[in-house]
């Protein structure tokens, strides 16, 4: 386990063994600093990065004093980052500020269910809690599965008319394994990276990067552990590239 405070992983937490195919959580809360329980274990607060865990479904729970605790459940891909970005009620709110709503750009004849459940339209906004969420596309014979994130009071767009294999995809590096740390900068959300004939800028946080000029999408957004910057592994091979 990687994380923001560097306690042992209990022995009852969901560690595969040496030989098993493991995947990681990376958890933020808003506020910060809640403890956080997966299948049960404590971990440690938010934010914090939790690997070695079991390919499949998973559950976590957060709890902060004054606010309300939340459960989710999530999956874990091998060789990837779980993305879980939590919005906590404060306790005695009413809390329908803490939602937003999700509007689908979809292929025509495309299905979805979001959260396990096909919403009544998609052909407008569908009212959702703050916080990460899935939905399972099918289209012919294509089906996937994507998570995304609903910021509070806010409508966020979900593009789903692209194929998954034109995505970045999911499994995340410290760019400091690849590309020499000098030629990596970061200031406060900013980051630049500049290595041979490339050029890399973006922000902590924000899933849109530039590099060489051109814009890109990544998932999971960049984020900065322990004094690293993580990038999906295709973006550090890009750059570590000549053409």
């Amino acid at each position: 386990m990687v994380a923001a405070s560097a306690s042992p992983v209990p022995a009852s937490s969901p560690v595969p063994g040496a030989n098993e195919v493991s995947g990681s959580l990376y958890v933020t809360s808003l506020p910060s600093g809640a403890d956080l329980w997966v299948d049960g274990v404590h971990m440690g607060q938010t934010p914090m990065l939790v690997g070695a865990l079991y390919r499949g479904r998973h559950t976590l729970t957060l709890v902060k004093s004054g606010w309300a605790t939340q459960d989710a459940a999530f999956r874990v891909a091998p060789d990837s980052v779980a993305m879980q970005n939590r919005y906590l009620v404060r306790l005695g709110s009413a809390g329908p500020g803490r939602d937003g709503a999700a509007l689908f750009h979809l292929s025509p004849g495309t299905k979805i269910r979001v959260d396990g459940i096909a919403p009544p339209s998609t052909a407008e906004p569908l009212p959702l809690r703050a916080g990460t969420h899935e939905v399972e596309v099918e289209l012919n014979a294509l089906r996937y599965r994507r998570e995304f994130t609903i910021l509070p009071e806010m409508t966020t767009e979900v593009l789903l008319r692209d194929a998954p294999t034109a995505r970045m995809p999911s499994v995340v590096a410290p760019v400091d394994s690849q590309i020499p740390a000098a030629s990596i900068t970061v200031q406060r959300t900013k980051f630049i990276i500049r290595y041979h004939e490339h050029l890399a800028v973006g922000h902590l946080g924000d899933p849109n990067i530039r590099v060489d000029a051109q814009s890109i999408r990544i998932e999971p957004a960049p984020v900065l552990l322990d004094g690293k910057l993580y990038l999906p592994v295709d973006i550090i091979t890009l750059l570590t590239g000549t053409s």
